[in-house]
């Protein structure tokens, strides 16, 4: 297959579109929908802290996923738990956090609360979906710091910018 794109001939592309014709056609699924609100929660770290964040998993009507949590930055996931296992076509799912006393490292630890799509018994080729939300969990560094943030607003090519 060649295809002409202005005066120039692209050779190869017939490998791409039959990939994305193969991909379309097999799968038992071509278009899915899957999301998370709110995509996150920010929370100071304060000793022996409880709290509870809600999360609205969407996914297309029928659809199983699975509920877990992982730490991304940090070992804080230890210290989080959710109320459910299991979500069919989406649903609310609260996740726990329980901090500890003492947080063994400053910095930013990032806990992520994962609904994942389970396979349908379909065989063949399918997409499956894993979204998750986020807990970013704030522990300060010891001793005094100061912290600098710098703000600029949009501005055009020419323009003067405020910091």
């Amino acid at each position: 297959m060649i295809i002409y794109v202005g005066m120039k001939r692209i050779r190869g592309v017939s490998i791409f579109f039959v990939s994305i014709f193969l991909v379309i056609t097999l799968s038992d699924h071509v278009a899915g929908i899957a999301g998370v609100t709110p995509a996150s929660y920010e929370v100071d770290f304060k000793p022996n802290l409880k709290g509870s964040f809600d999360f609205n998993f969407i996914f297309d009507e029928g659809v199983e996923a699975e509920i877990y949590v992982s730490d991304f930055f940090g070992d804080m996931g230890q210290y989080a738990s959710v109320n459910k296992e299991k979500l069919v076509g989406g649903g609310k799912v609260t996740a726990y956090l329980r901090l500890p006393a003492e947080a063994e490292e400053p910095g930013v630890h990032v806990i992520r609360i994962h609904a994942r799509q389970l396979p349908s018994e379909v065989a063949g080729l399918a997409l499956i979906a894993n979204v998750g939300g986020i807990i970013k969990v704030k522990v300060p560094y010891p001793g005094k710091y100061a912290t600098l943030e710098l703000r600029a607003e949009n501005a055009n090519v020419g323009e003067s910018v405020e910091v």
